[in-house]
């Protein structure tokens, strides 16, 4: 059975007709939010030590065609959000114990002011921070990731959740890889930049070992890292329509996430809209290089909200 959330249409513009995300940025294979996140491989070690903080390293490890030009040159791995999030759920995940029905509610990610490169020694340091809101309910944590800042928040779920089978698979550390996103462009107005599209969530359909750790009860689900690629995508379009940035002349670069989940992770398959609005736009020169800033506010119909600042320098 198909999840739907949200059941208003949206009617296109004049002149605008839907259209696949692969049409507006190119083929999924080669981009890294399309499908080369889920190549990337993460080792992580370390421990939990006194006062309460993990401190450990991570490893990782970026196939040569993560990221490829159309004229087939490779771009330079670096460190991504993609990393900075799951290196910490996993850590938090095998370190603290975990109440059942826990989800991740937030996250807040501020990059460095360089690419982090050396992947093979990524320091992880993560420890515990007041939650938001002090109801019991939630948990925060505060975590470095090479020059990445994050704060992760969870959340336990009021709902009755089921219970889980034992088995051997973390969703964070290899099962968030699996689920696929059929994205349409449903309705793009040039005057406000607010872009409007239709996701379509599939589960996978191979057979898998039971879940483990966060999460668990609810898989298969739309997880954070689910939000965090698809609406990547999405402030990709808008640049491209509003600013002229292309992928292929230069480097995107995000520089500060914000997501907010406000219930817990919509169960596979689903059906979800979103809205993506420009809050700010502005182009500054910098040592002969043209950077283009922009900041987006994201809504979907899970309530799910993304602030995003996204940066797309040009390529000498």
């Amino acid at each position: 059975m198909r999840y739907t959330v949200g059941s208003e249409s949206m009617k296109p513009n004049d002149g605008w007709r839907p259209t696949r995300l692969e049409e507006a940025l190119g083929p999924a294979a080669g981009r890294f939010f399309g499908t080369g996140y889920r190549t990337v491989t993460q080792e992580l070690e370390g421990e939990r030590g006194h006062p309460d903080v993990f401190e450990g390293v991570g490893h990782v490890s970026y196939p040569e065609d993560w990221s490829v030009r159309e004229d087939g040159s490779r771009r330079t791995p670096h460190l991504s959000t993609i990393d900075a999030v799951t290196l910490p759920l996993r850590a938090i995940s095998r370190t603290w114990s975990r109440p059942p029905g826990e989800y991740v509610s937030a996250i807040h990610l501020r990059a460095g002011s360089q690419p982090w490169l050396n992947l093979e020694t990524v320091p992880v340091v993560i420890e515990p921070a007041a939650p938001p809101e002090d109801t019991g309910k939630s948990r925060s944590f505060t975590a470095s990731v090479g020059n990445i800042k994050a704060r992760l928040c969870l959340t336990r779920s009021t709902m009755d959740t089921e219970p889980y089978q034992a088995g051997a698979t973390d969703i964070y550390e290899e099962l968030y890889r699996s689920t696929d996103c059929v994205t349409t462009l449903t309705n793009f107005d040039s005057s406000s930049g607010v872009l409007e599209a239709e996701h379509e969530f599939t589960r996978p359909t191979e057979t898998q070992e039971a879940p483990v750790g966060l999460e668990c009860e609810f898989w298969p689900s739309v997880t954070v890292i689910d939000y965090l690629v698809t609406m990547g995508q999405i402030v990709q379009v808008l640049m491209a329509k509003r600013q002229g940035a292309d992928r292929e002349g230069g480097q995107l670069w995000m520089r500060t996430m914000s997501i907010q989940l406000p219930s817990p992770p919509a169960p596979l398959p689903a059906s979800i809209t979103s809205r993506t609005a420009p809050t700010h736009e502005r182009l500054i020169e910098r040592d002969g290089r043209r950077i283009q800033l922009i900041t987006t506010d994201s809504s979907t119909s899970t309530g799910v909200r993304v602030v995003a600042q996204l940066a797309h320098v040009e390529e000498q």
